[in-house]
């Protein structure tokens, strides 16, 4: 099974598939998860995204997603946020 997404506030109707290794790793944890599962994958994709197509760089977070089938069918359209994790770093003082 592979599922394919697309950033709508980016290219709209562009689809990327989820790295199908990512996504086979996960494939368990999606049918355990059944109820969530389309929640879980629309997370993956935002993952997907941020990693491996410039979403870090894209500042206006939450992004809409949509997920569909391998024959392009529309699974659901969801809204995914982007926690920030605060960097710390320190310098000794005299």
């Amino acid at each position: 099974m592979k599922i394919f997404y697309s950033v709508e506030d980016v290219s709209p109707g562009e689809l990327l598939p989820i790295m199908e290794s990512y996504f086979k790793t996960r494939q368990r944890e999606y049918l355990f998860y059944e109820s969530d599962s389309l929640e879980i994958i629309a997370q993956d994709a935002a993952e997907d995204y941020h990693h491996n197509h410039d979403g870090w760089e894209h500042s206006s977070w939450p992004i809409e997603i949509h997920l569909y089938d391998e024959n392009e069918k529309i699974l659901g359209k969801f809204s995914v946020d982007r926690d920030v994790e605060p960097v710390f770093s320190a310098r000794k003082i005299k």
